[in-house]
């Protein structure tokens, strides 16, 4: 079962993980007026780093990689408060901005999709994670069908550059595993 925090224990804990790191900290210096706009800020900059597969431990790793400077000094920053939010958050509940890095990292290791055909709905665009997820799919699954929703053939709205955009990302895919890609419209 997942225990999820919900979004005030989420902050309450990214409060705990930038007191506790704020003597270690370089550039970001903790006081009690911005405390909680520095917490609200990692907390983002966390769920992003996470939705997008990137680890605390590579952000680490680059900043050390550079010559010191304020850049390398921030990611360090970020890389020890996050690292110290994850081990908080994990100590108690399940960190939903992980369960796509694990099933991502599981598809790497098992074949979950054999013998079976994959139909995925609504999607416009992905994260890098999802990405790797779809991208795992098309490698394991007999068939994978994925519906662009349209209005109908042909039409104009705004949103259509990034959908088209999506279908090519997606077509391109399909090219690099070998896969043969085909698009289908519905006229009705």
């Amino acid at each position: 079962t997942y225990n999820y925090a919900t979004p005030a224990i989420q902050k309450l804990l990214m409060w705990q993980a930038v007191k506790t790191a704020g003597p270690f900290l370089t550039e970001y210096q903790i006081s009690r007026n911005d405390d909680r706009a520095l917490a609200e800020s990692m907390l983002a900059i966390y769920k992003e780093f996470t939705a997008s597969g990137i680890t605390f431990e590579s952000v680490e790793k680059f900043s050390e990689s550079m010559p010191d400077s304020v850049l390398s000094n921030k990611l360090k920053d970020i890389a020890t408060v996050c690292a110290i939010y994850s081990n908080l958050l994990n100590e108690r509940f399940s960190d939903e901005n992980n369960e796509l890095y694990r099933l991502s990292k599981l598809l790497e290791e098992e074949n979950c999709f054999a013998d079976t055909n994959v139909y995925i709905d609504g999607f416009s665009s992905l994260t890098n994670l999802e990405h790797s997820i779809i991208k795992s799919i098309f490698r394991q699954a007999d068939n994978c069908f994925i519906t662009i929703g349209i209005p109908y053939p042909g039409f104009k709205g705004i949103d259509t550059v990034s959908l088209k955009r999506f279908s090519e990302i997606l077509r391109r895919d399909c090219t690099s595993l070998g896969i043969t890609s085909k698009t289908i419209e519905l006229t009705e």
